[in-house]
C-alpha cells in the first residue's frame, strides 16, 4: 500500500475543464487490464529472479510528484512495479528528507565535497523538461533573452536546473546574472500564482505549469530544454535530467533496494515509451491532471522525448553537466569533481537486461 507522507503541493488552478473521455464498458476494462498483463509479462519472472530488498520500506523525497519531471515516479507507483519488486514508498514532498532522493543530476556534482558523497543510480530523464517564457502581460513586446534585462525570473529554487539554465542562456546573449533579479517561488501553484501577480515578469519552469500558460495566452516560450535538440542548443551537449540518488553508503549497504528501485524506474520508463492517452489518463492520479485532460496530455507531448529510454546516465552528459556547472561557479574547481564516483549505472543496465530475458 502505498503512503504518502504531507500534503501534495499540487497546481491548484482548474477554471478551463474538459470533458472526460469515454469511459469504456467494464467488460472492456477487464480486457484493458488483461492487455496491460500480458505486456508486463516479460517483466515479472526476472523481477522474482533479483534478491529481497534490504529496506522493504522506503521514503523518498521528491520536490513535487505532479511535476512531469517526476511522472516515470508517478507510473511506476501508480501500476505496482515497485511493490512487485517488494518496495512499499513513502513519498515525502516538498522540503523533507527521505532515505533515497530525487533530483538534478548536476546537484550531486555541487555537493560533492561538501558533506557525504551522493551517487545517482537510475535517470529518470535525458533532458531538464524546462522551458523559459516571457509574461504576456508584463513584457508584451519581449522576444529574445537580452529583454529579461531589469525583470523579475521566476525558479522553483535558487542552485537549481532552471537557475542554471537562465544563467546560460542570459550570459550567451551577452547578460550578466547581476542585470536581472531571481525570484524563488517554491512550488508550481506559487509559480502560476507570482506570474499572475505581476510578481514575477517571466518563468524557468517544468511542465505542465508552462504549458497551461502558454495555452490561456498569459506567457511566451522563449528558449527550452524540453526536447534532445533544445536541451543540447542551451547547454552545448546532452544533459540529465532528474535522477534517484542516495549516499554512497546508502547504495553500497542496500544493493538489493537500489536494484529494486532501479527496475521500477525502468520499467516506468519503457512503458512511457509507447503508452497511450488513454494509458496515461488512466494511470496518473487524477488531482495531477489539474482538471484538463487535453492540457496535460498536450504537456505531456511536449516533453516526452526528455524521459530517458533506459535510466541510463552517459559520461557524455556528465561531462556537459560538469562543464555548465563549472562555467558559472568560478569557485568550483572542475578537476577536483570525480565523475565516475558521481553515478552507477550498474543498476538501471541489470534492469534492462532481466527487463529483455
Amino acid at each position: 500500500m502505498r503512503q504518502r507522507v504531507g500534503a501534495p503541493m499540487l497546481v491548484q488552478d482548474i477554471s478551463t475543464r474538459t470533458a472526460p473521455m469515454d469511459t469504456p464498458p467494464l467488460h472492456r476494462r477487464s480486457l484493458l487490464r488483461a492487455g496491460v498483463c500480458l505486456a508486463l509479462a516479460p517483466w515479472l519472472a526476472p523481477a522474482a529472479s533479483f534478491a529481497a530488498p534490504e529496506r522493504a520500506r522506503l521514503s523518498i523525497a521528491v520536490p513535487q510528484l505532479a511535476d512531469m519531471a517526476q511522472l516515470p515516479l508517478v507510473v511506476a507507483d501508480s501500476l505496482g512495479f515497485f511493490r512487485a519488486a517488494g518496495l512499499e514508498i513513502s513519498w515525502v514532498e516538498g522540503d523533507g528528507a527521505g532515505e533515497v532522493g530525487v533530483g538534478p543530476y548536476e546537484q550531486i556534482l555541487q555537493a560533492q565535497g561538501r558533506g557525504p558523497m551522493h551517487q545517482a543510480f537510475v535517470s529518470l530523464g535525458r533532458a531538464p523538461g524546462l522551458a523559459l517564457g516571457f509574461a504576456s502581460r508584463a513584457m508584451p513586446q519581449a522576444r529574445q533573452v537580452s529583454d529579461l534585462r531589469g525583470r523579475r525570473v521566476g525558479v522553483a529554487a535558487s542552485g537549481s536546473t532552471a537557475h542554471l539554465m537562465l544563467q546560460t542562456l542570459s550570459l550567451r546573449a551577452g547578460l550578466a546574472p547581476s542585470e536581472w533579479q531571481l525570484v524563488a517561488l517554491g512550488g508550481s501553484a506559487g509559480a502560476i500564482q507570482a506570474l499572475r501577480a505581476g510578481q514575477v515578469d517571466a518563468l524557468c519552469w517544468g511542465e505542465p505549469v508552462m504549458t497551461l500558460l502558454e495555452q490561456r495566452g498569459e506567457l511566451r516560450i522563449a528558449g527550452e530544454a524540453r526536447t534532445l535538440k533544445g536541451a543540447e542548443a542551451v547547454f552545448g551537449g546532452p544533459m540529465p535530467g532528474v535522477c534517484l540518488h542516495a549516499t554512497q553508503a546508502f547504495v553500497l549497504r542496500n544493493p538489493a533496494t537500489c536494484q529494486a528501485l532501479a527496475t521500477g524506474v525502468v520499467r516506468a520508463l519503457r512503458w512511457l515509451q509507447t503508452a497511450g492517452p488513454r494509458d496515461i489518463l488512466r494511470t496518473v492520479p487524477e488531482p495531477y491532471l489539474m482538471g484538463d485532460l487535453g492540457l496535460y496530455l498536450a504537456a505531456f507531448e511536449r516533453v516526452r522525448e526528455s524521459y530517458s529510454t533506459d535510466g541510463l546516465i552517459s559520461a557524455e552528459a556528465g561531462r556537459t553537466a560538469l562543464r555548465a556547472l563549472a562555467a558559472l561557479e568560478p569557485g568550483m574547481r572542475a578537476e577536483r569533481i570525480d565523475l565516475t564516483r558521481s553515478y552507477t549505472n550498474a543498476f538501471a543496465r541489470l534492469a534492462g537486461e532481466r527487463g529483455r530475458a
